[in-house]
């Protein structure tokens, strides 16, 4: 949504935005008659959209990335959500077109390295980030090997074997893929009740495909 004037007081700034009032993607999804899923005629319409406001985003230097991870090792489809690229964050304008917003817990991108990739400095990959149906494997595994050289008390070793840098615009892709799945499907692409089951289903997603793909 476009900023539309910023003024600070002694305690707070205040960011003025314009009333985007059709609700989220996520409003669309609960109030489906289709059994939680989005129609093709309109999959057809959102899906440029969406694939355009990630874009977007990494073109400015960002990757929109993820926020925190539910602390509940169990929770209800309701709850497991956070922010990131999910149908929760995107905002439905009254001509039916979608916006991207929450960008609280975005990174910045490092330059392009000669093959054109673009990752995020490391520093920002050592906290898990992520709503655990959307997450990434590349954000789940650096989580992991950061998790190992605190234990080992070898983070400084660790930084430099991974070149000061973590994952990239691969996470946002990622997410908006499991969201678009959801859409289809109307459920999450390695959605379990537990959450730990959830996240080994995305660890070893190969699998996880090859076992849906049979279903």
């Amino acid at each position: 949504p476009h900023l539309l004037c910023a003024f600070q007081s002694a305690t707070h700034l205040n960011l003025v935005m314009e009333y985007i009032e059709g609700g989220t993607l996520w409003d669309v999804l609960e109030s489906s008659p289709h059994d939680g899923k989005i129609l093709e005629s309109d999959l057809q319409w959102w899906t440029p959209q969406i694939v355009s406001a990630i874009h977007w985003c990494h073109s400015q230097g960002f990757v929109h990335r993820l926020g925190s991870i539910p602390p509940s090792p169990k929770s209800s489809r309701a709850h497991r959500r956070c922010s990131d690229v999910k149908p929760h964050n995107f905002v439905i304008t009254s001509d039916a077109r979608v916006r991207l917003t929450d960008f609280g817990s975005a990174a910045p991108l490092l330059p392009p390295s000669d093959d054109g990739s673009q990752v995020i400095p490391l520093e920002h990959c050592l906290v898990p980030c992520g709503t655990c149906d959307y997450i990434s494997p590349e954000i789940l595994q650096a989580h992991e090997e950061a998790l190992v050289a605190l234990e080992m008390e070898d983070d400084e070793r660790w930084s430099k074997e991974n070149k000061a840098s973590g994952y990239g615009r691969e996470t946002d892709w990622w997410s908006m893929g499991a969201m678009l799945y959801e859409m289809v499907y109307g459920v999450a692409p390695f959605f379990a009740n537990d959450i730990r089951k959830t996240y080994l289903k995305i660890m070893d997603h190969y699998v996880s495909k090859l076992r849906f793909l049979a279903m």
